[in-house]
């Protein structure tokens, strides 16, 4: 169709320039005519229709032909004699030879430069055509750019900097955004675009923001981040990507909460395994100690009928207290398997819980707290497992008791009403923030006050929260803060948790030979410095033994040891604690400090060397090591006393 209309307005030049041209032949014909006759001469005739050929440049050289032939035609036909074809004068046949050949030359040459016009005039149509087609082209992406970019679940703007006086960027302006920014935004686009952000959210530009848009700006270079905004009521993590366009900037951002709180997630449950990896070590090398040195002293000469019956009880002691560690970790791996069985039965609930107080009692008693019971009058009888039951009313005592300063109150509280069972216990120890009540029954997780207290692993209320549920029932727990106590309240049917601690048994004093040297044992495990204690003093040393920092700190004070066993994590006052106090003491810089601990990782040594000690000792420390550096000491002393003598 286009080809055929190109071809049929070709023809209809073509007709319509022949047709001026026999148009210009006549009237070149007249004019020759009114020429001759007024002026009487040939000369501006001949120039005349000699300039007639330069028609081929505008008619092309078929019409200009015409006019030429014509031309000279007529122009014979003037000359003398008139009307004669004939031409002898010499001057005339002159004239016709020069007509002749500028004609010619004309013809030619127009055709050519005609043909180089036409060149250039279809090129330059050619070139608007282009630009036309491009323009369109250009149009037709730039619809399908906003098309893609109006349906993208990506929000998307484009930013124009707003500058002050000195030409710095203190905002910027909405070019343009897609209807998921403005959503995002919780406006309407009409509402934005034009306007500055500032001007219509304040404070957006959280610190941070403006310097990295701003950068892309002023350097071009594009730019990736991460932000965490909490301005203008959206809060939320942000992946944002901005890029240089001349002088705006664009800006794709989306929203990653969900993805930055499953990778936090993540981190904190793999922080949480480690710390849990760290602390079971802790706690098993705790009564591993006292057992490896029970073992060493029944082992020792000295050691009477009396002393070694002690020493198996402390072993006995420290064994099952760490199959109640084994016990509570197999008891939460059945659990989240959901393979733990519950030996149900028609039980007391008196019995159960008289269990319970009898398990955490040693540990209510040596921190000195006042335990009081509430009981309904009437029998209380549950479908359960009695032995679990128990379990989880103990562990909620030993955790009230644990975590509450020496000398606090605890209330173990039974009410029973219509079908449900309620136990509440409840303390007034260090309480439990409020942003860590939802996790506080979740796996590896433990309540950490300022100061350390005895430990565990962290799985203790996990396991408690798993065994309610397999009865069918409920547990909850409450705190207004730290300070301020904690409650935790179980519903039933269904309850459960682990045993206490061991309790403690004195020693005997034992005489110290000449060499002898002030020993000083402090460890919250008493079992672990009661025997350490006995094997020190079957050597003929001086021992005085503390259970918690500040009661070692104290005797420090006042026994001026030459070497000093420290735990760690006591409570009160920690073994670190301790040490720095001795190093800043008089005389403090002549003890030795020995740290015996169960953590023994680079930082925990790191730590103690910091603190002053001379060792680091990972539990079970091995008697024959601990004796090692008592023996460095006593010849540390002798050699020192001979060079007075000298």
């Amino acid at each position: 169709m286009c080809e055929a209309t190109v071809i049929s307005n070709d023809k209809l030049t073509r007709s319509r320039r022949y047709a001026v041209g026999m148009s210009i032949a006549l009237a070149a014909t007249a004019i020759q005519w009114a020429l001759w006759f007024s002026v009487g001469s040939r000369i501006p005739f001949l120039v005349f229709v000699s300039s007639m050929s330069m028609g081929a440049i505008l008619l092309g050289p078929g019409p200009a032909s015409i006019v030429v032939l014509i031309g000279f035609l007529s122009g014979v036909l003037m000359m003398e004699p008139t009307g004669s074809l004939y031409v002898d004068d010499i001057d005339d046949q002159l004239a016709i030879l020069i007509y002749m050949a500028v004609s010619i030359v004309f013809l030619f040459a127009g055709g050519r430069i005609r043909g180089y016009m036409q060149a250039a005039t279809e090129a330059r149509a050619e070139m608007e055509r282009a630009s036309v087609r491009a323009e369109r082209t250009a149009q037709q992406q730039e619809r399908r750019f906003l098309i893609a970019i109006e349906a993208s679940s990506v929000p998307f703007t484009l930013l124009d900097p707003v500058r002050d006086e000195s030409g710095t960027i203190i905002d910027y302006r909405w070019a343009y955004l897609n209807q998921e920014g403005a959503r995002n935004l919780g406006f309407r686009k009409e509402e934005l675009i034009g306007r500055r952000i500032n001007e219509v959210l304040p404070g957006s530009w959280e610190p941070g923001i403006l310097e990295h848009i701003r950068s892309v700006s002023e350097t071009g270079q594009p730019a990736e981040f991460e932000h965490y905004s909490s301005a203008n009521g959206v809060v939320g993590w942000y992946h944002v990507y901005a890029s240089a366009l001349d002088d705006s900037v664009v800006v794709w951002f989306q929203d990653v909460s969900s993805q930055k709180r499953t990778e936090l997630l993540l981190q904190e449950e793999a922080k949480s395994k480690d710390r849990f990896i760290a602390t079971l070590a802790h706690e098993l090398r705790n009564p591993l100690a006292p057992i490896q040195q029970a073992t060493s002293l029944m082992r020792m000469p000295g050691a009477n009928e009396q002393t070694r019956e002690w020493a198996a009880e402390v072993v006995d002691r420290q064994a099952r207290h760490m199959s109640l560690l084994l016990n509570d970790l197999l008891d939460m791996s059945r659990i989240s398997r959901g393979v733990l069985t519950l030996r149900k039965a028609l039980i007391e609930l008196k019995p159960a819980i008289h269990d319970a107080i009898e398990a955490a009692n040693p540990l209510i008693k040596s921190r000195e707290h006042e335990l009081t019971v509430r009981m309904p009058q009437e029998d209380v009888y549950l479908e359960a497992d009695q032995v679990r039951i128990t379990q989880i009313v103990s562990n909620l005592l030993t955790n009230a008791a644990k975590y509450t300063e020496k000398g606090g109150q605890i209330l173990l509280e039974v009410e029973k009403k219509d079908d449900m069972v309620t136990i509440c216990v409840h303390d007034n120890g260090i309480g439990i923030r409020k942003e860590k009540l939802e996790e506080i029954f979740e796996m590896f997780t433990q309540v950490r006050p300022d100061k350390d207290v005895e430990g565990g692993l962290g799985i203790g209320l996990a396991v408690t929260k798993g065994l309610v549920e397999l009865h069918g029932g409920t547990i909850e727990a409450a705190s207004g803060g730290l300070g301020t106590g904690s409650r935790f309240t179980v519903h039933l049917p269904a309850v459960q948790h682990e045993t206490a601690k061991p309790g403690v048994t004195p020693l005997a004093a034992q005489q110290h030979n000449e060499g002898a040297l002030r020993v000083l044992i402090a460890d919250d495990n008493q079992d672990a410095a009661d025997i350490l204690a006995s094997l020190m003093e079957l050597e003929g040393h001086e021992v005085r033994v503390a259970y918690e920092g500040e009661a070692a700190l104290a005797v420090y004070h006042g026994f001026h040891p030459h070497v000093a066993f420290l735990d760690i994590g006591m409570p009160v006052l920690t073994g670190l604690q301790i040490a720095e106090a001795i190093r800043a003491s008089e005389g403090g810089g002549d003890v030795t400090l020995v740290a015996i601990t169960g953590w023994g990782q680079a930082a925990d040594r790191a730590n103690t060397l910091r603190a002053g000690f001379n060792h680091h000792l990972t539990k079970p420390a091995s008697f024959d090591k601990l004796e090692e550096i008592v023996r460095d000491v006593q010849k540390r002393r002798d050699e020192e006393g001979a060079l007075q003598m000298q």
